[in-house]
């Protein structure tokens, strides 16, 4: 039993190394490309334009590891801090797709203000291997 478990550690390290090099991890940038600066409150055909606005910030959005290129994705992030209606724009590889959508589903934000009330509102992300 004693040297079966240093034999298993070997052969578990060897095998995770042969893979590290193929899956590095990606940067991201985050775009937020708008907030609903014009139509928040509507009301009997008034509008209640946006004075002061906050874009969303970050609170748990882990990078996926890909396995090469750049994957683009739009996506609305909601009043709730969940990303909801992802799609990918552009990417370099299909494999990588899966990955992408998969942490995006698990990514939560401090959703963006208008006049201190939470919003949807639309980004743009992109990750690039590294």
């Amino acid at each position: 039993m004693k040297m079966l478990l240093p034999a298993l550690l070997l052969a578990i390290t060897s095998v995770t190394q042969a893979q590290t090099p193929e899956f590095a991890p990606t940067v991201r940038r985050i775009e937020y490309q708008d907030i609903a600066t014009g139509q928040f409150g509507v009301r009997d055909g008034q509008t209640k334009a946006c004075e002061n606005t906050r874009n969303p910030e970050p609170l748990d959005t882990p990078n996926p590891l890909i396995s090469e290129g750049r994957t683009v994705v739009d996506a609305v992030i909601g009043w709730d801090g969940k990303v909801y209606s992802a799609f990918v724009l552009e990417t370099s590889s299909q494999g990588s797709v899966r990955t992408v959508m998969g942490a995006l589903r698990s990514w939560r934000f401090r959703p963006a203000t208008c006049n201190g009330v939470p919003i949807d509102t639309s980004g743009r992300i992109v990750f690039v291997k590294k």
